[in-house]
C-alpha cells in the first residue's frame, strides 16, 4: 500500500484534447489580445507583431508542456495547437510575405518545442 500522489487536471486530460484545448485558447487570446491592443496602439504593424510573438510563444510553450506530459505524442500535437494558423493557412492565397514567414517561425518553434519537450519527458519518466 503505497502511497499515489494525486495527479494535476491536465495528467487526466488525454494529449489530443489538451491540443485542441491549445487551439481554443489560442483563439480566444487572438480576438482579446486583438482587441485590447487596438485600443492601445491603433491599427498598425506594432499590434500585429506583439499579437502574433504573443500567440506563437502560447502555442510553443503549451507544445512543450503537452509534450513533456505525454511524450508519444509529439508527432501530432504541434498540428493541432496550430489548427487556427494551418486553417489560415489554407484560406488564404500563399505569399511569401513578412506574416508568412512569421508564421512559418511559429510552426517550427512549435515543432521543435513539442521534440524538446517529448525529450525531456522521456528523461524523466
Amino acid at each position: 500500500m503505497g502511497f499515489k500522489p494525486k495527479r494535476s487536471l491536465f495528467h487526466r486530460i488525454p494529449a489530443w484534447g489538451l491540443s485542441i484545448l491549445t487551439t481554443m485558447v489560442s483563439f480566444l487570446l487572438v480576438f482579446g489580445l486583438a482587441a485590447l491592443l487596438e485600443g492601445l496602439t491603433g491599427s498598425g504593424d506594432q499590434g500585429e507583431l506583439i499579437l502574433n510573438l504573443v500567440l506563437f510563444l502560447f502555442v510553443a510553450a503549451a507544445c512543450y508542456l503537452i509534450c513533456y506530459i505525454y511524450p508519444r505524442s509529439y508527432w501530432y500535437v504541434p498540428i493541432l495547437s496550430n489548427l487556427i494558423t494551418i486553417i489560415s493557412a489554407l484560406v488564404e492565397p500563399i505569399q511569401l510575405t513578412p506574416d508568412w514567414y512569421a508564421i512559418m517561425a511559429g510552426w517550427g518553434l512549435s515543432l521543435v518545442a513539442a521534440f524538446l519537450g517529448a525529450r525531456m519527458g522521456k528523461k524523466n519518466t
